[in-house]
């Protein structure tokens, strides 16, 4: 899986600015949970991988016999279809919780007048950004169909229901494997997907954080690296 390739986010360069500044372990602590939450996004995300790979191609006795399995008394049927939707959730769920802790890290450093804590959340913060080349970003990426499916997928499965999840073979598009079914959300209707392009759309969630972050490295004037360290950055 490949994401859009651009420069990678120096988180080190921010750190080391965020070191010098009042509440710098607030802040610190902020950018690595942060940091944290897209490693745990990328344990889900080949876990998930792992586990439709066993699965088989589905041109194979093994793929047909996975499709064709009883998934409510075939065990390890069962329990590969919910390592399979378990972890692809919870790389979604990583992909959205990035830009919430984004949102918590932006509030301290760039409002005046920072949102309570409890009170901020991506789209808050977005709409009380300053005009910049960081907010016009975020406005693109809230904007993109990737995005919007991750959050209402979020939000459906969060307040309302599961959204459903099956193993077929597709004879119409001559495709097979595990699949999302559709579902509505605040009046959009989101199409059924594969489980691979779900996690390609995650995928492009994660790595617009790099963008985000080199605009946030922009708008702080963050240009000098920190001497006598090993460069640490997030690439996509």
């Amino acid at each position: 899986m490949n994401g859009n390739a651009v420069n990678p986010w120096r988180v080190d360069k921010l750190e080391y600015f965020l070191e010098k500044k009042e509440n710098s372990f607030e802040h610190i602590e902020r950018l690595r949970s942060l940091t944290r939450t897209i490693d745990i996004f990328h344990y889900h995300l080949y876990e998930a991988r792992d586990s439709i790979n066993a699965t088989g191609d589905l041109t194979s006795v093994k793929g047909f016999e996975f499709v064709l399995s009883d998934e409510f008394n075939d065990k390890s049927s069962i329990k590969l279809r919910l390592a399979i939707q378990a972890n692809i959730q919870s790389s979604l769920y990583s992909a959205r919780a990035i830009y919430d802790l984004f949102a918590q890290l932006l509030n301290s450093l760039l409002l005046d007048k920072p949102l309570a804590t409890n009170n901020c959340d991506f789209f808050k913060l977005q709409r009380k950004l300053p005009e910049s080349k960081l907010k016009n970003y975020l406005n693109y990426l809230s904007s993109t169909i990737e995005f919007q499916y991750v959050n209402a997928f979020l939000n459906t499965i969060k307040h309302r229901n599961l959204v459903s999840f099956s193993a077929l073979y597709d004879f119409e598009s001559d495709k097979g494997g595990v699949r999302f079914g559709s579902f509505d959300y605040n009046g959009t209707k989101f199409p059924r997907m594969w489980a691979q392009d779900v996690m390609e759309y995650s995928l492009f969630v994660k790595n617009s954080i790099v963008t985000a972050g080199n605009c946030l490295n922009q708008e702080l004037g963050i240009i000098n690296a920190p001497k006598n360290a090993e460069p640490q950055h997030i690439e996509n």
